[in-house]
C-alpha cells in the first residue's frame, strides 16, 4: 500500500503544481488561455493547488487529518464541477468543465487510496 500512497502523493502535488503555475501565468498576465475564463476559477485554481501541494505533505507521510483534508479538497472540486456544468454553464469554457472533471477525478482515486490506506492502519 505504500507504493500507492507515495504516488497518490506524487498526483496530489503534480496536480497542485500544474494549478499553481497555470493559474499564476494566467492572472499575471503572461499567458492567455485563449478562450474566456472565470476570474474566480482561476483563483479558485490557484488557491486549490497550494492546498494540494500542502495536504501531499500529509499524504506522503499518512499525517492525520489526511483523510478529511483529501475528502474536503475532492468535494471542493466536485462542488465547482457541478457549479460550472449548472449556475455557470452558459458561461464556462467546455475546457474548465474538462479540467475540473479532471482535477474530480483523481482527488476521487487519491482519496480511494487514502481511506483504503487508513484501513490497514
Amino acid at each position: 500500500m505504500t507504493k500507492f500512497i507515495k504516488t497518490a502523493a506524487i498526483l496530489a502535488f503534480l496536480i497542485g503544481l500544474l494549478s499553481v503555475l497555470s493559474g499564476t501565468l494566467v492572472i499575471a498576465g503572461i499567458k492567455s488561455p485563449g478562450y474566456f475564463t472565470l476570474s474566480w476559477l482561476i483563483y479558485y485554481n490557484v488557491a486549490a493547488g497550494l492546498v494540494s501541494i500542502f495536504v501531499s505533505y500529509f499524504i506522503w507521510n499518512n499525517k492525520n487529518p489526511v483523510l478529511l483534508f483529501t475528502a474536503l479538497i475532492c468535494g471542493a472540486h466536485i462542488l465547482v464541477l457541478l457549479l460550472l456544468n449548472t449556475i455557470f454553464f452558459d458561461v464556462v469554457a467546455q475546457e474548465s468543465i474538462s479540467v475540473m472533471i479532471m482535477r474530480s477525478f483523481i482527488w476521487i482515486v487519491i482519496l480511494f487510496i487514502v481511506k483504503k490506506a487508513e484501513k490497514l492502519h
